[in-house]
């Protein structure tokens, strides 16, 4: 069997049972106007009804360029099905552009906790949830002084 077919029997089986599956982006998508955006959508998590979430790759000197943040959710919506039950992760690498679940829990893990802290405090850049229209940025840092985090109110979809 074709590796295709493989993967597309996978998926059909993961959607049919109702279970979560990540899956890899290969689209990078240019603006739809004359600027350039720069951005890599590198996962998808998809739920039985949906996208879950996008994992997406973004320079972090961009996490407080809410100009480019909001360019970047209307190109989004309008490449994918998104709905208010849908999130945008923002991360400045994509071998860290995963839940940190997955990343640094279980036997198979291959980061440690230094690794973890850098996700958490750098490499975890924003999110952006469409329920509450609310972008965060550095949503998971845990630090003793402020790292800038910021808390903005964009239009989704």
């Amino acid at each position: 069997m074709p590796n295709g077919h493989i993967l597309k029997s996978f998926l059909i089986l993961i959607f049919f049972l109702g279970t979560s599956a990540t899956v890899h982006a290969q689209e990078n998508f240019s603006a739809h106007n004359n600027d350039t955006l720069q951005y890599e959508v590198v996962k998808i998590d998809k739920k039985e009804d949906g996208i879950d979430r996008l994992f997406i790759v973004i320079d972090s000197a961009d996490v407080h360029n809410t100009a480019l943040i909001q360019k970047i959710v209307i190109e989004v919506c309008a490449n994918y099905t998104l709905d208010n039950n849908s999130r945008l992760s923002f991360f400045c690498c994509e071998e860290f552009a995963d839940y940190k679940d997955n990343l640094f829990l279980g036997d198979q893990t291959e980061f440690g906790i230094e690794d973890y802290y850098k996700w958490r405090n750098h490499y975890y850049l924003a999110e952006f949830d469409f329920t509450s229209k609310i972008y965060t940025s550095y949503p998971a840092y845990n630090g003793k002084q402020l790292k800038s985090k910021k808390v903005e109110i964009l239009q989704g979809c």
